[in-house]
């Protein structure tokens, strides 16, 4: 029993130390519901998260204007109130070597007729990197198959992917895991070309970084491991008394 005590305190040890390797590194940087901005307010711009770098945005408050979004009570029209479609974008954030890149937001058409663009987007700010499906930690998808990753673009620092959205389109998860060939500051973004006043709808904007294990972590937890299957052959194979 005290070898049983003994093998489960030093896995303990290992989970624990393991956690503490990565403790300062940035997970769920960015986490806008849209949520706490009171009234619908038309070109809106006082997101805590986000920044309206080009055109402008409305901020909706349901049930204004007749549209509604089942996450609350908070979201975004993508094309706002002065004909020009909206760049809704983050702050800059950097990426480590080998670390995994979570970019995930809610969408849905503008439930007033006709139809629009969305882009989404990721941007380097150094033109040497280029971003990376499958080379690395992590992978390119959408989880409920509404979109063809076949479409996502990438010209070098620039990753974008567009979707013609009709009026009654859907609210759709729209997820991206990606890695970059090297360290790089980047930001997230979405937009629209429309400019009649009426465009996608966003809302549940979410960034997240998550760091590959550093190789400290790695090597304490093979040598603890280790360790356990040395107390494991320990009690099996010990001669008998």
């Amino acid at each position: 029993m005290s070898q049983k005590i003994h093998i489960a305190a030093a896995l303990a040890a290992i989970c624990l130390l393991a956690g503490t390797g990565n403790a300062q590194a940035q997970t769920n940087v960015v986490f806008e519901d849209f949520e706490g901005y009171g009234a619908s307010a038309l070109n809106f711009t006082g997101f805590s998260d986000l920044t309206v770098a080009s055109g402008s945005v409305d901020y909706i408050h349901e049930p204004d204007w007749g549209l509604a979004t089942p996450f609350g009570d908070g979201f975004v029209d993508l094309d706002g109130s002065t004909g020009a479609g909206g760049f809704l974008r983050t702050g800059v954030f950097t990426l480590g070597t080998g670390d995994g890149l979570v970019f995930q937001f809610n969408a849905a058409g503008n439930m007033r007729g006709g139809s629009d663009v969305l882009e989404y987007g990721l941007y380097a700010l150094d033109p040497a990197v280029t971003w990376t499906f499958g080379g690395g930690n992590y992978v390119g998808y959408n989880p409920d198959g509404t979109f063809n990753l076949q479409g996502v673009s990438i010209a070098g620092n620039h990753l974008w992917h567009t979707v013609d959205m009709a009026s009654d389109y859907p609210w759709t998860e729209i997820q991206l895991r990606i890695g970059a060939d090297q360290p790089t500051q980047f930001f997230a973004y979405v937009r629209t070309a429309s400019s009649d006043n009426m465009g996608p709808l966003i809302d549940n904007f979410q960034l997240d970084l998550v760091p590959v294990p550093e190789p400290a972590t790695w090597a304490l937890m093979i040598l603890g491991f280790g360790l356990a299957g040395a107390m494991l052959r320990r009690r099996y194979f010990a001669p008998s008394m």
